[in-house]
């Protein structure tokens, strides 16, 4: 069973640096929050981009991942 992790807020306390350098290690999916209080979901990261979707409802932002995930996946599968 996944175990819930307090949301991380990814401009704060260098997070951005440590999350792509491996030391902070987030899950597809974790909530996040990108600098306001307004949940957003992390997707991935790459060394340049912190991948996180948006969304003004709950409803929306998880359509909105369940697209991006599909996307990310097939890239990822393209580049094996």
């Amino acid at each position: 069973m996944a175990k819930f992790t307090k949301p991380v807020d990814l401009w704060a306390d260098n997070n951005e640096e440590r999350i792509k350098s491996g030391a902070l290690v987030l899950q597809r999916g974790q909530y996040v929050y990108c600098g306001d209080k307004q949940l957003s979901r992390y997707v991935g990261h790459s060394i340049h981009t912190i991948n996180v979707v948006h969304g003004h409802n709950t409803k929306v932002m998880t359509a909105r991942f369940r697209e991006r995930v599909k996307f990310v996946k097939l890239s990822e599968s393209r580049a094996l």
